[in-house]
């Protein structure tokens, strides 16, 4: 394997700074969104009118949406398409093809009785989760009158979704969330920008209409998390105003337009928050969405967004927008209750079971078989009598629980049982999106315990519940969920920004479909966090900027404690600044900058980053404090792809600080200066190192505690392989023959013949590239374009590998933002049908490989080639 590197200085500056000029070619994409070079003295309308001017009148495009106000840009269909070349007018910035969005997988149907299942449920659940979070001693002061919510929350990807749920409008005839829609009701702004009817990339167009009516039920959810208010459910700011925009169809998948356009109203609608649980694959903050995201920011609206449900990838696995510097990235913690109960079995009535479920186990008969799954569930399973009308047992891993669940279904379970791979008790909500299963989780033990018990007997084993779902005490309460994705973001960034609770929030649900329903994720723990914004936005007003709001929720949130690692908190790439306090952030009177540390890398364990912590008191009184320092767990980085990462107390950061007590007086300001060491041990170890400032007050009179939050790297950045070490990625394969070549230049050369055969070249990335470009060489020289992706997110998890189709044709390279080349399961167009694809023709051959990735420092990006085999064609 060949690898060469190479600096590009200020190639790109992060989103609003990174401005990409358009390079030569003509575009290949049939949709495209354009965003015009505005600046003070070129307005909107001014670059429109030149744009228009060039390609409209000529007939080569057709306009088809406009974004004015924060994308500044609009998106066209090309009409002519090789003639046309943005680059040819200054009036471009950026181009991108429209992407098309999976669409959610739809939820089963809800039993009409769903509230039933919850026998011992005397006051709303959220009240449970309000008092981990310190909204409880702000309830009856504050609930968010005055202050407007837009919330646009579509959960989906081109390869994953984060969920099973989209941006599906509201239900707003729920008498939790007011009953009505319009001027004067709880829910007073909305429209469908899809309607009913819409699929996606492949069924009709668009339908608008006015009706933002929710038909799958993650917009009714994420709405009463923020304020739903009656004897069930009890959110965060119940009177604030709420806005819902509507994205998607009740089926199939959406696109970039709509997703702009929705953010173009929420800004018209003057909304002062907007939910966002947009995800798009890849971590990269240079989408059409999150670039709206970042321009809504700093246009004044508060952008929170969910951090990703991709936590089985490990780190650098944050989605955009959440990874864009202004957006407040939120990750998901266990709440302090769980649903399940316990269960006996046949063989053992004096075994209790315990076990963690969101399904409605009244559906389940008596006297069901337990069966064992010869393997993980996630191939078919072997078509057998033996799994009919039965309860499958199957150990989680090797793939999600719906695929598993479907292969289970597939030959007749009726239910599944899925006992842990690790220690503890999987607890947080299980959905049904694929089947009609039942499902339970237990632990490790007990799963192993069963199969033993199941494989031992000659006859049937059976299980005997203990009555309906109960209100469990979890005593994992506050830690990361698992499924929450790690930071940090491409460029080091500390992300996530804060932690809410996501885990089994029980919240108001479409009344058609039960009214009310449990449901898990990082979609879940943002609007949470949008509530307790919308609280700080209600007490403080005009006087407390977004900057100023951050700050505050930051600087108060409650570090959490590692649950294994004595005398350390989790590691700040899974938690960020930690569990979100209102009543702290409500009440303290002294503010603390900067909350985030961003310190870059070093690789000199004697020279300190040296930080300067300011204290600004805005009370009457003087307060006192003592000043401290708590390591986080740090991580090794050697290998990356490590699941879940590798982590150690025993290489801390250390600390030094120019006084060890402060005094921060009345209306006054105080600065600390603060000496971080890295971990003493060799820079070629590779550790992300992190830890929080703390400051403890020692005057009672500020209960409050505060605390700065940092992140760094000991060693380069750069010598973190982006390919594994090993030398196993890339590699060449054949089709039809499936005969896989060698990864260095040593190999024996590759016969290719396009008139029968497809090239795939396969790689796997252990951490995100902002481009891979893929061109084929002769005699050292660039003949032509294959293939490219952009803002490429690191494998892992469910997507292990990226895999180019080559069919010996060579493409135009339209130097914009999109995907080009045949891309096995994504979301681009095969080389036959693009504008340009011509036979490469006969020849030898090297296929060459470009890696652009991100270094540590400001405006640099790196390079990496890798080099192919000779390809013969003859």
């Amino acid at each position: 394997m060949l690898v060469v590197q190479s600096k590009l200085i200020g190639f790109l500056i992060f989103m609003v700074l990174r401005q990409l000029a358009i390079i030569a070619g003509p575009a290949t994409s049939k949709n495209l969104i354009i965003k015009l070079r505005l600046n003070e003295s070129i307005s909107f309308s001014m670059a429109l009118a030149k744009f228009r001017a060039q390609y409209e009148i000529g007939g080569f495009i057709k306009v088809r949406s406009l974004y004015p106000e924060v994308f500044g840009g609009l998106s066209v269909e090309l009409l002519e398409r090789n003639k046309v070349n943005f680059n040819e007018t200054d009036a471009v910035e950026r181009i991108w093809p429209v992407e098309n969005y999976a669409g959610p997988y739809p939820l089963a149907p809800i039993p009409p009785d769903i509230s039933g299942v919850y026998p011992h449920l005397s006051s709303p659940l959220m009240h449970l989760t309000h008092r981990m979070t310190g909204v409880e001693g702000v309830i009856g002061q504050f609930d968010g009158t005055g202050v407007k919510v837009a919330i646009v929350d579509s959960a989906a990807s081109k390869e994953l979704l984060w969920t099973n749920v989209a941006a599906t409008g509201v239900d707003y005839t729920h008498p939790a969330l007011g009953g009505c829609f319009g001027e004067g009701c709880r829910i007073a702004h909305g429209y469908d920008f899809a309607g009913d009817g819409f699929r996606g990339e492949n069924g009709p167009d668009p339908v608008p209409d006015s009706d933002p009516m929710d038909c799958t039920g993650h917009g009714t959810h994420v709405a009463g998390i923020i304020a739903g208010l009656d004897d069930r459910v009890a959110g965060v700011a119940p009177n604030v105003t709420l806005a819902a925009y509507k994205v998607f169809g009740c089926e199939g998948g959406t696109n970039s337009e709509l997703i702009l356009k929705a953010l173009e109203q929420a800004y018209a609608d003057a909304v002062d928050i907007v939910n966002l649980s947009i995800g798009t694959s890849g971590g990269w903050p240079d989408t059409p969405e999150a670039v709206s995201a970042t321009s809504l920011a700093r246009l004044g609206v508060i952008v929170v967004a969910a951090q990703g449900n991709y936590g089985v990838q490990g780190l650098w696995s944050a989605p955009a927008p959440a990874v864009s510097p202004p957006t407040l990235a939120v990750a998901s913690c266990e709440n302090t209750y769980f649903l399940g109960g316990f269960f006996t079995l046949s063989t053992n009535a004096s075994h209790n079971v315990t076990y963690a479920s969101t399904s409605n186990i009244t559906m389940l008969p008596t006297n069901v078989p337990l069966r064992v799954a010869p393997t993980d569930a996630c191939t078919p399973l072997p078509s057998s009598a033996s799994f009919n009308s039965s309860i499958v047992l199957v150990k989680r891993g090797g793939c999600t629980f719906n695929r598993k669940a479907v292969n289970i279904r597939d030959v007749g379970g009726i239910a599944m049982i899925v006992w842990n791979d690790r220690e503890g008790l999987y607890r947080f909500a299980l959905e049904r999106p694929l089947t009609e299963l039942v499902v339970f989780s237990i632990e490790q033990a007990e799963g192993e315990w069963i199969r033993g018990i199941i494989e031992s007997q000659q006859g049937d084993v059976t299980l005997l519940l203990d009555g309906e779902l109960k209100v469990l005490d979890n005593p994992n309460g506050g830690r990361i969920a698992d499924y929450s994705s790690w930071g940090p973001a491409p460029s080091l960034e500390l992300k996530p920004d804060i932690t809410a609770p996501g885990s089994i929030v029980y919240s108001t649900y479409p009344v058609f479909k039960g009214s009310y329903y449990p449901l898990s994720g990082t979609s879940m723990a943002s609007p949470y966090l949008a509530g307790c914004m919308a609280i700080l936005r209600q007490k403080f007003g005009p006087n407390l900027t977004n900057i100023e709001a951050v700050n505050l929720l930051q600087t108060t949130a409650i570090p959490i404690v590692h649950p294994t690692l004595s005398n350390t908190v989790v590691s700040i790439p899974s938690q960020g600044t930690g569990l979100i306090n209102l009543q702290a952030a409500i009440n303290t009177t002294v503010r603390l900058t900067p909350s985030k540390i961003r310190l870059g890398q070093s690789s000199n364990v004697s020279l300190p980053f040296t930080v300067t912590l300011q204290f600004n008191n805005t009370g009457s009184e003087d307060v006192a404090y003592s000043v401290s320092h708590t390591s986080a767990s740090s991580i090794n980085v050697t290998d990356p792809m490590i699941v879940p990462p590798a982590e150690s107390n025993n290489y801390p950061a250390t600390t030094e600080f120019d006084t060890s007590t402060l005094i921060v007086p009345a209306l006054g300001t105080t600065q600390l200066s603060v000496h971080i060491y890295p971990p003493n041990i060799s820079a070629t170890e590779q550790w992300l190192f992190s830890g929080v400032i703390n400051a403890v007050p020692t005057n009672s009179i500020v209960p409050t505690a505060l605390h700065a939050t940092y992140l760094g790297l000991l060693g380069s950045y750069l010598d973190i392989p982006l390919l594994p070490p090993n030398g196993s990625y890339p590699y060449i394969l054949r089709y039809p023959d499936n005969t896989t070549f060698a990864t260095n230049t040593t190999s024996a050369p590759v016969p290719f013949n396009p008139a029968d055969e497809v090239l795939a070249l396969v790689f796997s990335l252990q951490l995100p590239a902002r481009k891979v470009q893929v061109e084929l060489l002769n005699g050292g020289d660039s003949v032509g374009l294959i293939g490219r992706l952009n803002w490429v997110g690191r494998n892992g998890g469910n997507r292990l590998v990226y895999k180019l189709l080559w069919r010996g044709e060579l493409l135009n390279d339209d130097g914009g933002d999109g995907n080009v080349g045949e891309w096995e399961g994504g979301n681009t167009e095969e080389a036959g049908t693009m504008q340009g694809a011509g036979p490469a023709g006969a020849g030898t051959y090297l296929i060459r490989v470009r890696f652009e990735r991100d270094s540590s420092a400001e405006m640099e990006t790196i390079t990496e080639d890798w080099i192919s085999p000779d390809i013969v064609i003859p």
